[in-house]
């Protein structure tokens, strides 16, 4: 049924695929539709030689893990055809389950708020988490908004940047567009750096500035 949808969608004349399941690479390549599609597996090209391979492998475009440091992100994009997520809410947690739904059912309560962002307290901690439920599962995201700046004038070989709007409002996703488009066309200043800001403070480099504790492929002898 899910090739029935692709094929439904490529009827109507959609370019581009997002996806993550290698099946999906299957079947665009034996349409030789395969450079239509971008790889998102979130967290998985996080070295040069996983990134080659999906270059190799014609595909339009891969993004980048932002699980990593900047010196990986950069080295990384060096492979060419490179997309990278620069703003925004991370989802960090999914499972398959109604989670809300059935938290609303085990405390014996109404569920008022289907279809609605909530966030989530942790009990000892004052970070407030947003999550959402949707009919294919829950899903959970970060407590701050993701954004790498700056560091994309070292970028500048990356084929796509993505900005995240999920529980953005429209007129702040609006100034954060126009930032990351001046950017692009004049240089991500600092002077713009301190504008993204003064949108929203609640932001975070994530990993960008940390060592990299182990790296995928590394062993210990």
């Amino acid at each position: 049924k899910a090739f029935e949808e692709i094929d439904e969608l490529l009827n109507l004349g959609v370019e581009y695929f997002v996806f993550s399941d290698v099946g999906i690479y299957q079947y665009f390549y034996e349409k030789n539709l395969h450079h239509n599609l971008i790889y998102n597996a979130r967290t998985m090209i996080t070295n040069y030689g996983d990134a080659q391979i999906w270059k190799e492998n014609g595909v339009y475009a891969y993004f980048i893990s932002n699980e990593i440091p900047l010196e990986d992100i950069i080295e990384i994009s060096k492979v060419g055809n490179g997309a990278l997520n620069v703003y925004g809410y991370h989802q960090i947690f999914y499972s398959k389950r109604n989670l809300v739904s059935l938290y609303y059912a085990h405390r014996q309560m109404e569920n008022r708020f289907q279809n609605h962002e909530l966030m989530l307290v942790e009990e000892n901690r004052p970070n407030k988490y947003p999550i959402t439920e949707t009919p294919y599962g829950t899903y959970i995201y970060s407590p701050y908004k993701y954004a790498i700046y700056t560091e994309l004038e070292k970028l500048r070989s990356l084929k796509l940047i993505l900005i995240s709007g999920r529980f953005i409002n429209e007129e702040n996703l609006q100034k954060v567009i126009t930032l990351y488009k001046l950017g692009i066309e004049n240089g991500f200043t600092n002077e713009n750096m301190d504008k993204l800001r003064k949108i929203d403070d609640n932001i975070h480099s994530g990993f960008l500035y940390q060592k990299t504790v182990l790296r995928k492929g590394e062993r210990n002898d």
